[in-house]
Formats: C-alpha cells, sequence, structure tokens
C-alpha cells in the first residue's frame, strides 16, 4: 500500500474574517447551495463557495430558517469515493518485561505454556491484552503483551564489535582457504569474527580477559595449540578443492561473505529496534500512570460512532473555512459550479486544472490534469518525455445514464493572433469514476471539429454531446464506461484513452435530414481526417467513433494478427463469444434537426430538456432532446452589454443573465401552447436589474446568489415580490503582517521578506515572535534591500554533492534579481534581468545541462528567461519571451526547448545566443524522444524538507506567501540525523512547532508546564493549521477551544502532531516527566467539546514508515480504543469484519481496504481482545496467516506486528506452529533481508517476532525449531532454521536453554554420514550453530582433537556425540541435579562436570581405551564404582547468593593450567584440583 502524504499546512498570521459572516475577500466566482441536516430538529444550512483570484475557495456555512426550499435527500446521491488511507509498513515494537533474576535452584523447565501473573486487571487507555488462554478470567499474562527484557549476561559475541565484523568480512571476500572446511573446527571458519573452528576458544578468552579482566567461562585452550583445522578434523567432512575448482569456490566464498554483511546489517537494525521500542514502551507506561490519574474529561455522549460517519457541527451558527487549490500558483479559475445531483463542487483553471469537492464533508474526491499525457500503450521501457498540446479550458458539465456518470470539460485552443497549430477544434475530455469506484480519471480524450461551445443534454435513454460552432450544431451520443467496477477491468478502461478526432455528419447550420446517406457520411469523414487541422491527429481505423469501416478492414480484422494478438489462451471459448464492451466516449455525429436557432457562442441544457444558446447580447431558449431542437423564445440585452453566465430554472420561469456589472432577471410573461398542449412560444419581461454585480449563481429551486462589493445577498426569484437577504460581508482587508514572504533552510532557519524589500535571515521562533517590542535589528531598512515588494523568494542547491551549497534568491516587481548563500547569509549579487515581475527560479543541476551545470534559470511573468551563472556569479544570457505564456522549458547540453500556451515550441541555443528553431509542440516532442533532455521543474519545491514554503505564490494574494508546509515524516528523519550530531539538540526548533500546534488557554495546569518545564510559548502571532487531501489544503478560520471541534480529521491530526513533536523530549531526563504530562492531556483528556476522531484515522498510520510517527499513532490507537465501550466496539468490529482478508474472494484480499481492516481489527485484538467474538478472533488470525504469506511487504510487515503482539491469542485459533515456521522462514530467507521502506527489514522484523514467540511460548518453539531441523522440506529451509539458532544463540541464549539437548542433537543427526547429500548442503550451517552453542552454553563443549561433543541436560545426565559419526556414543549420569557446566581437558581425554545445585565436580574418563572395544555404547571404566566417576569433589559456595539463569554463564569460569590440572572460579569461590 502506498502511504499518502502526512503534511499539514500551516499558515502564519493569516487575514482573518473580523467576524464569521464578514470575509476580507473580492470574489470572482461564487456558488451557494443548501446542505442538508442530518438531525431532524435542526434545519438546513446554506453555504457559499467564493472563488478570489489567488484560486483559493473560502466557504461560509450558515444555518438557515428556510424550511420550505428543496434540499435533496443524501440516499440518493450518488457519493464518489475518494482514495481510501494506506496503512504501510513500519517497524515493528515489543513491549519488554521486567528481566528475570533466578537462582539456580529455581531455573526455568521445560513449559507448555507462558506463565501468568494472577492479579486485577487494571483497565486504562494502555492496557497490554491478556492470554487468550485465560479467558474469561482477568488475569494478565506477563509475557503476552511484551518481549523479555535483555539477558543479564552479554553473549560473548556481543554486538558490539558488529563494525569491526563488516569491515574483516569485506576484507575476506578476496580470501579463501584451500584446504577442507571439516566438520567442527574446520567448519567453523564460517564463524564469527573470525573464529578458525570450534577449538579456536583462546582467541576469544584474550578479547574477554582485554574487555573485563577475567577469564573466559568455558575451558583454557592453551595457547600453543596451533593445529590447523585439516589436521583436528581430517576423519570426515569434505575432500580438499582442487586448483580447478579454485575459482567457483572464490565465488561461493564472495557470496558467503555477502550474506554474512547482510546478517550483520539486520542484526544492527534489530539493536536499534530494540534500543527503541525498550525506551518507547517504558514512556507508554509512564504516560499510562498519568492518564489514569487524570479523570477523562470527555463524555461518552460526544464519541461519535464508530462507523467512519463525521459528525458535522450544528447549532453553533457562521462557519467559515478555505481551501488552498493545489498547484495554487497555476492558471486562473474560470469556472465554479454546483453538481447537486453528484454531491460535487467542481473548480475548473484555464490550464487544465480539475478540483473536485464533495458539497456535504468538502472533501477533495478528485484532481484531474486535463492536460496531462497519455500512457503509452507501448510495453518500451524507455517511454521519454512527451509534450501534449495545451488549451484554454472554459467549463464542465454532467452526463448521466441511469446510475452512471461522467463530467465533461471542453477547451478551445489558446487565444494568439497567429493561427493556433491545434486548429480548429474543441477539445473535449470526460472524466468517470475509475473501475475500482475509488476517485475519478480520465475516460476518453476527444477533438470536435469546428471552435465552440458544447451542453450535455441527458435524457431517460440515452444522452447527448451537443457542440456548437458557428457553422453548425452537432449532437454526439454518449457512451457511458460500464456501471460495475470490476478489478479486472479491460485495459480499455484502466489506460488512457488514445485521442479521437470526431467528424460531425453535417456542417451546414440549416435544418438537415437525421438519417443521412452512409455514403455521403464516409465521403466527409474522409476530407476530415486528411484536412489541415488534423495532421496532428492519430488515426484509427478501428475507431467506433468513425462509423463503419470497408468490408476489407473488418476482415483483416478477424485474420491471422487478430489470432496471434489474442492473450486469453487459457480462457474458455464461451468467453471469446462474448462481444466487446465499447470504451467510454462519444459516437457518431448528427446535424440536430432545428428551426431555428445555431451559430451561438455559448449553449447550455439543463432540465427537462430545456436549453438556452447566446450569442451578441441576444439568447434563444429551446427544447431539446438531442437530436431535434425547437426554439421557444427569445431575449436581448441592452447594447454594449456582453454576457459572461446565462442560468434559468425549470420551464424557464426565471432567467438570468450575468454581464461585466450586472444581473439581469427576466419572468415569463406569456406563455403559448402548441398542438398537443407543449410549450410552443413564450415571451420575457426584464423585471430586475441587480446593479453592482461581479457574480452571480442560480440554484433549481431559484434562489439567486450574487455577490456585490460590500456583501453576499440572496434571493429568491420566483417570487418576484421576494427580498433579498444578506448572507455575509466582504471587506477587503490590507496587508498588515510584518512578513509578506517566507523561505526556509531547515527547520530552525528561515528567511523572510516585508513590504518594503527586506530579505532577513532568521529562527523559525523569531518569526512567531510577532510583538513589535521585541523587535530585532534586523527588521532594519537592510542596504542590500530590494527596491519594490518582492515576487519571489526561494532557496535552491548547486554544485555535487560533496560540495553542494544553498542559495537564497529574491526577485521583486521590477524584475530585480539578487542572490546570497544561505550560511552564512551573504549577498552574492544583483542583477536587473526583466523589465515585468519575476516569477520563477530552479536550479539546473541536471546532467543534461551540460555546460549550464549548476546555473540558476529565472523566468518573469511574461516569459523571459534569464540564466545566471552560480560559480561566476555572473548573468549569462536572456532568452525573449512570446505571445502567449511560458508553459514548460527543457535543456539538453547546449540547446534549451521552450514550450508556450498557443502550440509553438521554439529552440535556443546557448553558444550562439539565439533561436535556431520553432515548430509546433508534435515535433517538439519527437525531438525529446529522440534526444537526452531534461525538463526544468518550475514551482517546484526541494524534496526531503519537513518544513517547505508555497513553490510559487499567486501574484494577487496577501497572505499566501506566508503558507507553510509541515511533513511529520520528514521531520522524522531529520530528528535521527540530529541524534548523530551530540552537539545540536533539536528540541529548539519543536518548541517552535510545538506552540503552533498546541492550543494554549484551555488547560491552566498544562500551560503552567509548557511555558515554565518544557520552554514552550504563545506564538504573538495567529496561526492556523489545516488539513491536506490530494495536495490541496483545507483551513478552518477556528480559534483556541474551537479548534478540536472542527472535525474528527482535524482533532486527529493536531493529536497526532503533538505527540510526535513531544516523543523527543521524552529522552531528555530533565523533561520526561512534564512532557509526558502534556501529551497524557492531549491524549486521553480534552476539552468537552471535541469531536473526537475515528479510530480509522489512527489506523491508517499505525504502520507508518516513520517511527516516530507511528509510535505516535499507536499510542492515540489504544487510548482511543481504551476510551470505547463495548457496544462502540462491537459496532466497528460488525463494520470491518466482513471486509478481512479471510471474508474476502482471493482476488481482493490484497486490497487497501483487506488491509485496513486488519489493522482496525487486529489493533483492538490486541488492547481488547476480551470484548471480541471467537469467530471474530479466528477470522483476525487466518487473516494474518494468509498476509504472513503475502508478497507485498506492507502487508508482511503488518502480519507479523500482529501476529508477534498478539500470538498468546491467536495460537488459540489457527496452528501456530504453521504461524512460527513462517516467521522463522520470513527471519533468515535472503529475499527479506534488505531493509524496505520502513527503514528495517522484513528478516529484522521477523526475528523479534521470533523473539517475542519464543519468550511467550518456549515449548511451542523449541519443538518447532528441532523439528524442523531434521524434517525440513528443503535443504535451504533446514540451512534457514540453524541460521535462526544461531541468531538465536547470539540473542537470546536462554530461550535455548531447556531445549539445547534436542537442538544438538538435532543438527548432530543433519550431519549423518550415510546422507552425504544432506551432510554437504548443511554442514556449513551446522558448524556454525555447534560454534555458537558451545560458546553460549556452559553445558556444552567440543573437542577438536576427538571430534567429540558432550551436552549437560537439566536431568543430571551429560550426553557424549561422536560427530565423525554423527552419532551418540553414550549417556553418563553425573549428577542428579541440573548439569551447570561440561568441559574437556585439552588433550581430550579428561571431562569435568560441575552441578551448582549438588554443590560438587565429577571427573571422567572419556579418551580411548581397551574397555571401550569391548562395550560399545558405554563409556571408559573409570576406576571407581560402577556407573560412577572417576573423581566426585564436593565444594562449598563462599556467596551462597543466587545466580543468574543460563547455566550461571557470567559465574562460572574453568581453566586448565595443565592436562591434568583444572581451576574452576564460581563468583568468590576457587577451587584448583588435579584430574
Amino acid at each position: 500500500m502506498a502511504e499518502k502524504p502526512l503534511k499539514v499546512p500551516i499558515l502564519l498570521d493569516p487575514n482573518l474574517p473580523s467576524s464569521p459572516s464578514t470575509l476580507p475577500i473580492i470574489p470572482s466566482h461564487i456558488a451557494s447551495w443548501l446542505l442538508p441536516s442530518s438531525s431532524s430538529e435542526a434545519g438546513p444550512s446554506r453555504r457559499t463557495a467564493l472563488a478570489c483570484a489567488d484560486n483559493t475557495i473560502w466557504i461560509h456555512t450558515a444555518p438557515t430558517s428556510t424550511s420550505k426550499e428543496n434540499v435533496q435527500s443524501p440516499g440518493n446521491i450518488p457519493f464518489i469515493t475518494t482514495q481510501a488511507a494506506s496503512s504501510p509498513s513500519s517497524p515493528r515494537r515489543n513491549r519488554p518485561t521486567a528481566s528475570r533474576n533466578l537462582s539456580y535452584s529455581g531455573r526455568p523447565r521445560n513449559t507448555s505454556s507462558a506463565s501468568s501473573i494472577a492479579g486485577k486487571r487494571r483497565t486504562s487507555a494502555f492496557s497490554p491484552p491478556p492470554s487468550a488462554l485465560q479467558l474469561p478470567t482477568t488475569t494478565l499474562s506477563s509475557v503476552s503483551a511484551s518481549a523479555a527484557g535483555p539477558d543479564q549476561h552479554t553473549h560473548r559475541g556481543s554486538v558490539s564489535d558488529r563494525h569491526d565484523l563488516r569491515e574483516s568480512l569485506e576484507k575476506q571476500k578476496e580470501r579463501r582457504e584451500d584446504g577442507s572446511s571439516m566438520i567442527g573446527l574446520g567448519i567453523g571458519g564460517i564463524g564469527r569474527r573470525g573464529l578458525v573452528g570450534l577449538h579456536g576458544r583462546e582467541e576469544q578468552d584474550e578479547r574477554d580477559r582485554d574487555r573485563s579482566g577475567a577469564t573466559s567461562p568455558k575451558s583454557f585452550v592453551s595457547s600453543t595449540s596451533n593445529e590447523t583445522t585439516s589436521n583436528r578434523f581430517g576423519f570426515f567432512g569434505r575432500n580438499s578443492l582442487s586448483a580447478d575448482n579454485d575459482d567457483s569456490e572464490s565465488q561461493v566464498g564472495n557470496r558467503e561473505n555477502e550474506e554474512k554483511i547482510k546478517e550483520v546489517q539486520v542484526d544492527l537494525e534489530m539493536e536499534k529496534e530494540t534500543r527503541e521500542d525498550r525506551k518507547s514502551s517504558q514512556d507508554r507506561r509512564l504516560i499510562e500512570n498519568l492518564i489514569s490519574e487524570r479523570s477523562p474529561t470527555i463524555p461518552s455522549n460526544l464519541i461519535p460512532p464508530p462507523t467512519g460517519r463525521k459528525r458535522v457541527k450544528e447549532g453553533k451558527g457562521d462557519d467559515v473555512q478555505r481551501i488552498v487549490l493545489r498547484d495554487v500558483g497555476k492558471g486562473k479559475i474560470v469556472q465554479m459550479k454546483v453538481f447537486e445531483e453528484v454531491d460535487s463542487l467542481v473548480v475548473l483553471r484555464d490550464e487544465g486544472l480539475l478540483d473536485i469537492f464533495s458539497l456535504t464533508t468538502l472533501h477533495q474526491t478528485a484532481h484531474i490534469e486535463l492536460e496531462s499525457p497519455e500512457e503509452a500503450k507501448s510495453s518500451s521501457s524507455k517511454q521519454g518525455l512527451k509534450v501534449p498540446l495545451f488549451w484554454s479550458w472554459k467549463g464542465t458539465y454532467l452526463a448521466r445514464k441511469d446510475n452512471i456518470f461522467m463530467f465533461v470539460a471542453h477547451g478551445l485552443p489558446w487565444p494568439c493572433a497567429l493561427p493556433s497549430p491545434n486548429g480548429e477544434v474543441t477539445r473535449v475530455v470526460m472524466i468517470s469514476p475509475t473501475p475500482s469506484g475509488v476517485g475519478m480519471d480520465i475516460a476518453a480524450r476527444l477533438e470536435l471539429p469546428g471552435e465552440g461551445g458544447i451542453a450535455i443534454c441527458n435524457n431517460d435513454d440515452e444522452s447527448y454531446l451537443m457542440h456548437c460552432t458557428p457553422t453548425s450544431l452537432t449532437s454526439y451520443p454518449i457512451i457511458f464506461p460500464s456501471s460495475a467496477p470490476s478489478t479486472t477491468a479491460t485495459p480499455a478502461l484502466k489506460a488512457s484513452p488514445q485521442i479521437r478526432a470526431v467528424s460531425s455528419a453535417f456542417s451546414s447550420p440549416y435544418l438537415r435530414s437525421s438519417t443521412p446517406d452512409p455514403s455521403a457520411q464516409r465521403s466527409r469523414e474522409s476530407s476530415l481526417r486528411k484536412s489541415a487541422s488534423y495532421t496532428h491527429l492519430k488515426e484509427s481505423a478501428s475507431s467506433p467513433l468513425l462509423g463503419d469501416h470497408p468490408k476489407e478492414d473488418r476482415e483483416k480484422e478477424k485474420g491471422f494478427a487478430k489470432f496471434l494478438a489474442r492473450r486469453d489462451w487459457g480462457r474458455k471459448g464461451k468467453e471469446d463469444e462474448k462481444p466487446e464492451e465499447p470504451s467510454p466516449g462519444i459516437g457518431e455525429g448528427k446535424e440536430v434537426e432545428r428551426d431555428g436557432g445555431g451559430g451561438w457562442d455559448g449553449i447550455a441544457v439543463h432540465g427537462q430538456n430545456e436549453g438556452a444558446g447566446w450569442k451578441d447580447g441576444s439568447i434563444d431558449v429551446f427544447w431539446t432532446d438531442g437530436k431535434k431542437l425547437r426554439i421557444r423564445g427569445n431575449v436581448s440585452l441592452p447594447s454594449g452589454q456582453k454576457m459572461q453566465s446565462v442560468e434559468f430554472t425549470n420551464g424557464w420561469k426565471c432567467l438570468t443573465i450575468q454581464s461585466e456589472n450586472e444581473c439581469h432577471v427576466y419572468h415569463i410573461t406569456e406563455e403559448f401552447k402548441g398542438p398537443k398542449g407543449r410549450l410552443a412560444n413564450i415571451k420575457f419581461d426584464n423585471s430586475t436589474i441587480l446593479d453592482a454585480t461581479s457574480g452571480s449563481s442560480l440554484d433549481s429551486s431559484g434562489s439567486l446568489c450574487y455577490a456585490t462589493p460590500d456583501e453576499i445577498k440572496l434571493v429568491n426569484i420566483v417570487r418576484k415580490d421576494g427580498e433579498a437577504q444578506s448572507l455575509l460581508r466582504l471587506k477587503e482587508s490590507s496587508e498588515h503582517s510584518r512578513v509578506a514572504r517566507i523561505a526556509t533552510s531547515s527547520v530552525e532557519s528561515v528567511f523572510t521578506s516585508d513590504s518594503t524589500g527586506n530579505v532577513i535571515a532568521r529562527s523559525f521562533a523569531n518569526v512567531l515572535a510577532k510583538a513589535t517590542s521585541a523587535t530585532s535589528a534586523n527588521d532594519d531598512l537592510t542596504i542590500d534591500r530590494l527596491d519594490s515588494p518582492v515576487t519571489c523568494l526561494t532557496t535552491i542547491a548547486a554544485g555535487a554533492d560533496e560540495m553542494t551549497k544553498e542559495y537564497l534568491v529574491a526577485g521583486d516587481e521590477d524584475g530585480v534579481v539578487r542572490i546570497w548563500t544561505t550560511s552564512p547569509f551573504k549577498l552574492c549579487g544583483s542583477w536587473t534581468l526583466f523589465a515585468d515581475p519575476v516569477k520563477d527560479v530552479a536550479s539546473l543541476n541536471m546532467p543534461q545541462a551540460g555546460p549550464l551545470h549548476g546555473c540558476a534559470l529565472v523566468t518573469s511573468r511574461e516569459g523571459t528567461v534569464g540564466l545566471i551563472s552560480l560559480k561566476e556569479m555572473d548573468d549569462l544570457f536572456l532568452i525573449p519571451a512570446s505571445r502567449t505564456p511560458l508553459r514548460r522549458i527543457f535543456i539538453e547540453q547546449k540547446d534549451i526547448l521552450l514550450a508556450y500556451a498557443n502550440g509553438k515550441a521554439r529552440v535556443w541555443n546557448t553558444q550562439t545566443q539565439e533561436f535556431r528553431r520553432s515548430t509546433g509542440l508534435d515535433a517538439a516532442e519527437d525531438m525529446l524522444q529522440s534526444g537526452d533532455w531534461a525538463e526544468v521543474l518550475l514551482s517546484r519545491t526541494e524534496e526531503g524538507s519537513a518544513l517547505s514554503p508555497l513553490s510559487y505564490v499567486p501574484p494577487e494574494t496577501k497572505d499566501l506567501g506566508r503558507l507553510l508546509s509541515f511533513d511529520l515524516r520528514e521531520l522524522g528523519r531529520w530528528l535521527h540525523s540530529s541524534k548523530n550530531n551530540p552537539s545540536h539538540s533539536p528540541l529548539a526548533a519543536l518548541r517552535s512547532l510545538l506552540s503552533v500546534f498546541l492550543t494554549f488557554s484551555v488547560d491552566e495546569k498544562v500551560d503552567e508546564i509548557c511555558t515554565s518545564n518544557l520552554g514552550i510559548h504563545k506564538p504573538d502571532m495567529s496561526i492556523l493549521t489545516g488539513q491536506s487531501e490530494s495536495e490541496s489544503d483545507i483551513f478552518n478560520y477556528a480559534q483556541g477551544v474551537d479548534v478540536w471541534s472542527v472535525s474528527p480529521v482535524m482533532t486527529g491530526l493536531r493529536q497526532l502532531a503533538i505527540v510526535t513533536l513531544l516523543r523527543p523530549f521524552l529522552d531528555s531526563p530533565d523533561h520526561e516527566r512534564w512532557a509526558a504530562e502534556v501529551i497524557a492531556y492531549y491524549t486521553a483528556s480534552l476539552p468537552p467539546t471535541t469531536i473526537e476522531p475515528d479510530l480509522q484515522f489512527f489506523a491508517e498510520y499505525y504502520m507508518d514508515s516513520s517511527t516516530d510517527v507511528h509510535q505516535a499513532a499507536r499510542m492515540l490507537f489504544s487510548a482511543r480504543v481504551g476510551r470505547m465501550s463495548g457496544a462502540e466496539i462491537d459496532a466497528t468490529v460488525e463494520v470491518g469484519q466482513e471486509n478481512l482478508p479471510s471474508k474476502l474472494p482471493p482476488a481482493t484480499r490484497s486490497s487497501d481496504v483487506a488491509a485496513n481492516a486488519l489493522t482496525m481489527l487486529g489493533g483492538i485484538a490486541l488492547n481488547k481482545f476480551e470484548t471480541m467474538q471467537p469467530s471474530v478472533l479466528k477470522s483476525i488470525a487466518e487473516s494474518v496467516s494468509i498476509f504472513l504469506h503475502s508478497t507485498s511487504f506492507s502487508h508482511l510487515s503488518l502480519a507479523i506486528e500482529i501476529c508477534s503482539k498478539g500470538f498468546t491469542t491467536w495460537q488459540s485459533y489457527i496452528d501456530p506452529s504453521d504461524l512460527l515456521r513462517r516467521l522463522f522462514h520470513l527471519s533468515t530467507h535472503k529475499d527479506f533481508a534488505s531493509s524496505t521502506g520502513n527503514g528495517i527489514s522484513i528478516a529484522a522484523q521477523a526475528r523479534l517476532a521470533v523473539l517475542h514467540v519464543a519468550s511467550s511460548n518456549p515449548a511451542l518453539f523449541m519443538s518447532t525449531l528441532s523439528m524442523d531441523i531434521l524434517d525440513a522440506k528443503s535443504v535451504e529451509g533446514r540451512t534457514s532454521i540453524m541460521k535462526l539458532c544461531v541468531y538465536m544463540a547470539r540473542k537470546k541464549p536462554n530461550v535455548l536453554e531447556n531445549g539445547l539437548p534436542r537442538i544438538a542433537e538435532a543438527v548432530v543427526k543433519s550431519l549423518d554420514p550415510n546422507i552425504g547429500k544432506m551432510r554437504d548442503d548443511v554442514w556449513q550451517a551446522a558448524t556454525v550453530i555447534l560454534n555458537e552453542l558451545v560458546l553460549a552454553f556452559s553445558t556444552i563443549d567440543f573437542h577438536s582433537g576427538t571430534q567429540r561433543l558432550a551436552v549437560g541436560t537439566h536431568e543430571g545426565a551429560v550426553i557424549m556425540y561422536d560427530l565423525k559419526t554423527a552419532s551418540r556414543l553414550y549417556v553418563i549420569e553425573p549428577h542428579k541435579h541440573p548439569v551447570s557446566a561440561v568441559t574437556f581437558s585439552p588433550d581430550g581425554r579428561r571431562l569435568i562436570t560441575v552441578s551448582l545445585e549438588e554443590g560438587n565436580v565429577t571427573v571422567w574418563k572419556v579418551g580411548s581405551s581397551l574397555s571401550g572395544f569391548f562395550n560399545v555404547g558405554a563409556p571408559p571404566r573409570q576406576g571407581g564404582e560402577k556407573g560412577g566417576p572417576f573423581k566426585r569433589i564436593e565444594f562449598i559456595r563462599a556467596d551462597d547468593g543466587p545466580l543468574d539463569s543460563t547455566s550461571a554463564l557470567s559465574d562460572i569460569q574453568i581453566s586448565w593450567p595443565g592436562n591434568r590440572q583444572a581451576r574452576i572460579n564460581i563468583k568468590e569461590t576457587a577451587l584448583t584440583f588435579e584430574t
């Protein structure tokens, strides 16, 4: 699942309304509609949208007492679904338990389930889940929700020197031993840290002595023992490799070392995750205790039902919101239209940007770039750059058929003095919901002959697109997409369709027959396709839009080429016979049969086939069904009036005409009926003229909303005597802020400009301190200030990666450009490049820039381009502007290609400094495809910044220059980079950001903590935070405590930002307590008026790639679940369980919906599984198992997280061994060792899960592990399991202790020489695991000379294995209590065993003897009583305190001063004796 951006828009010092009913704007477009009420008691609200010249939309919502207005029921509205939020993968966090400190007499034994601590379960926001086996009691498992703590002892191969190991492994890539690597020492050549065999403990002993000053707890081997690996293990193993195989052996060695390097990287990732997890668990426990001390102040009736339904504020008076459109600096708004039938507000800009918002929620449902290039049909890997034609877009319309709808947009060639290369055509783009039903996409791109307006005629059975040109009125039947969204949609629906040239049947404006001659029709089509205006179009002989084709074409379609083109070879024959569904678009065009009219500049059709056409101050009203048109009446405006829009109500009862400064309202005065009672002719009178009206909007009920210079008024024009009422007042405010524009260098330092041209470097905290009394000297006029207001302020980077320098570039209204270095802030140069304002700046850092690499490219608003060398700080040349706007710039070494809105392109040669070519965009695209060009991206912000300004600020704005985008994920990356710099503290920058999100004057205690203890102060300026949807920003003009009652999403977003920003304070001992207090308040003790976020909101970020974000989201998720009642949880489960992967068909199990459902219900189960039904828990467990076998890393990450944290619950519903085996595979397979997008590999994550499972159910872990070593289905599987044993021996040896004999025996049996293939495949892995076991446990020892392996058991026995034959030799019984240590003498003829519980040491003869030849399978004769040891020595420890678990590794040290003299140290006790 792809992560959606997590950015919070911040508007500093905005132009605030003086009151909710007074807005500081001058609107250019207006729209109004009634908003139905979700409550039966409250009436509908009137919502008014006002579009401004700066491409922002102000939304004013006010309750209305009008109860008789027609309000469409929301149940009949076909909503457009927005893109579902993803739950991306993220690192895992396990909760550590308290470390165990057991005496040697109380060491853990084999258990069948996790131990539990009985006690009363404390319910809180972060209560961990009890064990599933304890239902329905309230006891709390000690391990079900937390991972075991670190071992008291450290493994002798600690990770402290893993970096050194990586370097040594890199050096070993060129080296490989010639001799055979044998079992034991020889195989030990692949051991960690360069251990040469199992016997090489003297090297480890030296390191241990250097590190701790003590000898190794294992037996001592003389440093004089320098036998080679092959000499020690020459009894068996692989033969020596010949010289002919040296090359292949070297390759194998390199591959092995690369795998080891990956293993080290995985271990380092795990170490980092473990540290962060431990700290996170401590923080959560602290916050949990603080939350339990507070009484939640949010009553249950304010918690919204968990069904995803958003509550709308009611009864609170006026509400003001502001939408900043995506790419706000591009184009101008030409239309803002309400389509109540589909709950959509559509905003169109002249450059082809279409934004669609929901009328009820104001959420953005789609953002469409109408001029986006088409998707290539070829499978070529090199697609190249594309330059689609540019158009001037005019309007959008709605086409409907049954329950299917499409938006239709049309545009004309960009106006210019010369003929357009686009030809005299009208561009039409159709937009429909995607096949999945989520969002919208372009369904068809069309070009109609002739320039003119279009209208949509929607009939009951068919819909038509009517195209009106000066010479024709053509109607085209609309072809709609399939009504049923399907995941297996045809490629025609998924891919962008090809441009199709559509011809009309008749070009005459006069009345024609509706059934033209087909032969004449084809003749006209042929001539149209060959016309000059269509030379740039792609012809398609198979297009269904051009009518029938010749017979020979149809025969070719059925020929051998079609047979070869088939892709569905596996389908049944019946499916081949199904006809293909037509692509969305239009059918054959025909001239409309009419009795007059035509040649209009604009046309509109709606209602019951009622329409109007207008031109030169004259309006014709007509009836049409898409095939015929009948004129019904005419209206004329006074001379000199230019019409902007025409609207009318049903039956033309009222008609409004908006001119430049007036709105004319007409009513029907006379009606004449025809022979069949139909309306034949009507007359209008101009009853009302609304003066000084800049815009108007008429809805279906007859309510006219219009704008005057001072206010927005509403009047019902159906009633002639209706009085206009004021909706809101308009009062344009003057610029009041000392900050006009802002650019960022980092989270801490920014640059600002003021209205006088000053450019100042300051900290972000200083920007927020608005008080004039604290004005610094930097606010004075500077000597290098610009002479006019700044129009462009941005930072750019130039130079190579290691020599990158950052510059600040500022341009003003006079065309002056100045450049500073950002660190230090120093002026580099100033140039007067243009005669008009500076618009954009871009850095030429791409390789294709050639000699211009590292230069700055500057553009003006008129399209002039200037180049400045940042190395020499000199202007190079200017490229003159064109008559039409500059749209795109490309560069290739010495050539710069400029594409203009009129469809022309010019190529500038940087050497001759002149234009060498002018061509159309089609030829320009051919140049881009054939060469190595790169696009110069204008109006783009640098990626990777946590705080970034608006890329391009519209010149008409007053406050958008202070708009910043705060990226929570980038903040996490910045924080982690700051941790690597001990001399730098990020807390100062975090204090400034927190002052933006915290709400002061709500809780005095929290305010005191923030101010006095954390150093966070209330900013001196007003600040608005919003939410970003499809990169459009939505602000709600609420202040103080009201920000918590805006919407559930805004509440959740603010909580997420606050907790994320406060988490670094928890790492400081001076701030930990106070930061936890503030987190506890904003997590669970917000004001009673707060609108709580839905649980789904936090679930969206539960698996976020940013560690700080997903930890904050999980904390808030747990707190939200903790406050939910059982009924709310049941309602949530009921909605989500049907979308679990186990409930869905295989084709849809990998969908985002399934992942979201598993995140939601799995997260609830981890916190309150006892409230869920067993059937639901089973479905969740099955879904986890399904996702564990997924190929998607995000799904795997989610499944591992839920499986690990709730394993004790899931093991009751599915086979736990299968889950564990899958975790084994994920933790050891090489395909999962690479780091994913969340910074941690699946292998590291799975290993942490294995640790957690091993701690919670050691019996299951050991049985599965030992069985899989012998019964693995493949060699790779067996090797992987052995690698896992190595990992466990390093990381968690206490988990393996109880099953150590079983593991040792399984490994030995895998080396059976009678199964040569198996032995050859696993000998390396077996050597490594035996090496690690010997290093990790004092109860196992290996002697290289005799190839013997001794393993002590908890029953007091010692098992002796012979690795040459991979068999068990015999079993001795030296003790009746657990064996604490075993060791061989240097010559291998004596074996010492120690039992701390018995308090004695035994010595055994284990060398070869004559008695062993006659008594096979029995130990040598000891010389004492039968079955007894050679010697038994009693001892009493001086320190009788408890010893650590895992065979007291840190307490027992055995050394051999001689072959027959041993020394045992047990803490303060020392014992020396002869053997």
